[in-house]
């Protein structure tokens, strides 16, 4: 079974290296530009590129479209979740420095860990919560700058006081529950047509949310002043979404959350070095998190 496991690693790792230049490109666009803007923009985009290919293989086998209504159930909870989830996080990023913000999204894998044992998908296991432990060690250390007492660094519920924090926790949140309505979602369809009617679900609530408080023009505004990191961050959204359902034939959701915030480490340096945002301890942080979620794969 070990050749039918290939695909599956080369769709994380591609998954991991689009996530990563992706939390970055979001950073950069939310300096300047509104959260549910530059969601709609982010749907719009990678709906428009995915509909060529999903339009041709629909053409070849018209039964890939009409096989969708069984996974419209989760693709509509998935759509409503995932939206509501990325406008906090566009928040989050104005607010806060990448290099927090960013470890605290990677929280979703034990939300979603949780939600597995709730729903008995899943069992309870000592090395899962090692890993768990060793997270939340993780987050004592983004705790740790000047200015912080030991008592308030200890305590790994002070970090959502730090700016952005309660929206990237948020989103973290809304990630994990995306995840468990995916997995059941795309066993019931095709990846690719999928993907594109959750994209378009994404893109018609942001901007009927755009709609509602009159701003409809924004979008068309963030693709003139901002045309590259848009394009850039939509393509490589959309293509990220598509190689985790394609992982989803391979490994269980518990397990594709953790590997992924593997880019997690990327984007911090990345946040670090480009937005010269404070270190601290963020690195180690976020190497214990990672740490952690690889116990919780291995468990």
């Amino acid at each position: 079974m070990e050749h039918l496991a290939n695909p599956g690693l080369a769709a994380l790792a591609g998954r991991i290296l689009g996530n990563s230049v992706v939390s970055v490109l979001f950073k950069t666009l939310s300096r300047g530009h509104g959260s549910v803007a530059i969601t709609a923009v982010f749907g719009l985009v990678g709906s428009i590129a995915l509909s060529p290919f999903v339009l041709w293989m629909a053409w070849q086998n018209p039964s890939l479209i009409t096989g969708l209504q069984p996974a419209l159930p989760w693709l509509v909870l998935s759509s409503i979740f995932f939206t509501s989830g990325l406008i906090m996080f566009m928040w989050a990023l104005r607010q806060g420095d990448i290099n927090l913000l960013i470890p605290l999204t990677s929280l979703s894998f034990i939300f979603l860990y949780a939600m597995e044992l709730a729903t008995g998908s899943n069992h309870f296991s000592w090395l899962a919560l090692s890993g768990i432990l060793l997270v939340m060690l993780g987050l004592v250390m983004l705790n740790l700058s000047p200015g912080i007492s030991l008592a308030t660094a200890l305590n790994p519920l002070a970090v959502i006081r730090r700016p952005g924090a309660a929206g990237a926790l948020a989103y973290a949140f809304m990630l994990a529950c995306c995840r468990m309505f995916d997995s059941r979602g795309v066993a019931l369809s095709e990846p690719l047509p999928y993907a594109l009617a959750g994209d378009v679900m994404v893109t018609v609530l942001a901007f009927l949310v755009l709609a509602v408080r009159r701003k409809l023009d924004e979008p068309g505004r963030i693709l003139r002043e901002s045309p590259l990191p848009a394009i850039s961050a939509s393509i490589l959204g959309i293509g990220s979404y598509i190689l985790l359902l394609v992982c989803f034939s391979y490994f269980h959701p518990s397990q594709i959350e953790p590997t992924s915030q593997i880019s997690v480490m990327l984007a911090v340096l990345i946040g670090t070095i480009h937005f010269r945002e404070p270190l601290h301890l963020r690195i180690p942080a976020s190497l214990l998190i990672c740490g952690g979620a690889v116990l919780v794969i291995l468990s």
